[in-house]
């Protein structure tokens, strides 16, 4: 290995150290400071540990602050747009990985490339009139739609490319055995392809969590905010009434389905992104 090469491995190294370092200290200075009281917050350095430690924050953030139901309307929203946007995208990067011999299949999957580059507020104005005339602001499902049609481009162009990966020939195989399309794409197909889909569930979710800009225009309500709304308004309100550990409880509160979801499929979310990579 040349000592170019050393040197920028070595510096990408020190980034990524970096980094990290910084991302577990924000994390424990957050912590910490959930579990102090507000006095304590104010008067006391940052890197203080806490003189008590006031476990109570997380249940008064849970429900005085109103982080069950920030929470479950994330649950909801989140799972079921990015259950959908899959369920759509893996039946349309199947179909367009198996189409042979049209030109205009290539033109298509660029399509959705597009689709990933255009910023997303460029839809807000004519989707807001759009969604008012058929009563869909303030509403759950509009929310869902919203995030699910958004997921769309990346896991159609992301997916695309693991199925274009797998062999035509196991395909004719399965159809020389006598089994079906769709037994050949459940058995096989989707096997093959589930780092992938775990991957993009994961990157779904993860954005549909933490989304915040369309959660607050479209939803205005405060029985159906998600969590990145909420945690705004606690912001908001903490600036008023300087209960600001309750704001740093519900972020460690919104923290923990991200964390278990990873945890639960961290080896699945390697294989795909190193496998999306290599392909793409």
């Amino acid at each position: 290995m040349s000592l170019a090469i050393r040197a920028k491995m070595l510096m990408i190294y020190l980034i990524l150290c970096i980094y990290t370092c910084l991302t577990i200290g924000a994390f424990i200075w957050v912590a910490l400071q959930s579990l102090k009281n507000n006095s304590e917050f104010i008067t006391s350095l940052p890197w203080h540990l806490p003189q008590t430690w006031k476990w109570s924050n997380y249940t008064e953030a849970w429900r005085r602050a109103k982080m069950n139901s920030y929470f479950g309307n994330s649950i909801v929203v989140s799972v079921i747009s990015t259950t959908l946007s899959l369920l759509v995208a893996t039946l349309a990067a199947y179909a367009l990985s198996r189409i042979r011999g049209v030109k205009w299949v290539g033109f298509l999957q660029q399509f959705f490339l597009v689709g990933i580059m255009l910023p997303v507020i460029l839809a807000v104005v004519p989707l807001y009139f759009l969604w008012v005339n058929l009563h869909l602001v303030n509403t759950t499902i509009g929310l869902i739609i919203i995030y699910t049609g958004l997921m769309l481009p990346f896991s159609i162009y992301y997916l695309s490319g693991f199925f274009k990966a797998i062999p035509h020939e196991l395909e004719e195989a399965a159809a020389v055995d006598g089994a079906p399309l769709l037994h050949s794409f459940i058995r096989i197909f989707l096997p093959m392809a589930g780092p992938g889909l775990a991957a993009v569930f994961v990157v779904n979710f993860l954005w549909a969590w933490n989304e915040f800009f369309y959660a607050l225009v479209f939803i205005t309500r405060s029985a159906n905010y998600t969590v990145a709304v909420g945690l705004y308004y606690l912001d908001v309100n903490a600036e008023v009434t300087a209960q600001w550990v309750y704001l740093f409880a519900g972020m460690l509160i919104a923290l923990l389905p991200v964390l278990i979801l990873y945890m639960l499929l961290s080896d699945q979310i390697t294989k795909g992104l190193t496998a999306g990579a290599l392909k793409g």
